[in-house]
């Protein structure tokens, strides 16, 4: 998913949140930042890879010929790790396990919802490939609606 599908997600998941009094509406801006910023360990693995620091190229390899650079907090038992994690700091300090939670848990779902699409909108943006399906766009249209019904 692109990074404001990533966006869009946390920050309804944590308007959800903030409704039930968990959150404050700058926590909520944090944890939709934190989602994005998540992906930053493709950049990273690309780098590590490839030895070069251009992050156009590394979201290009990444879109164009869907190069699968993660670390390992994108797999099984970063996963795992990261689920201990918030599960010890959940004891230590609740508000930084609802932002860091909601954030890093929304992020992964998206990542491993797989939905069979065909239809592609493929375009270049300031020299950035976008290679988004017709799903995820109707996706983000559907949350920024919800996330609209919610600050109302």
């Amino acid at each position: 998913m692109y990074p404001q599908t990533h966006f869009l997600a946390a920050l309804f998941l944590g308007e959800v949140l903030l409704k039930l009094g968990v959150l404050s509406q700058k926590t909520v801006v944090v944890c939709a930042v934190l989602a994005v910023l998540i992906d930053l360990d493709h950049w990273a693995a690309f780098m590590i890879r490839h030895h070069e620091f251009s992050l156009k190229k590394a979201w290009n390899a990444a879109t164009v010929k869907h190069e699968n650079e993660r670390t390992f907090i994108h797999h099984r038992t970063g996963f795992i790790i990261m689920a201990a994690i918030l599960l010890i700091t959940f004891l230590f300090n609740r508000l930084v396990f609802w932002v860091l939670g909601t954030a890093y848990l929304s992020h992964m779902f998206l990542d491993y919802v797989h939905v069979i699409e065909k239809k592609n909108f493929r375009f270049k943006e300031l020299g950035f490939w976008i290679n988004i399906t017709g799903f995820e766009l109707v996706l983000d249209f559907v949350l920024i609606f919800v996330i609209i019904l919610l600050l109302v």
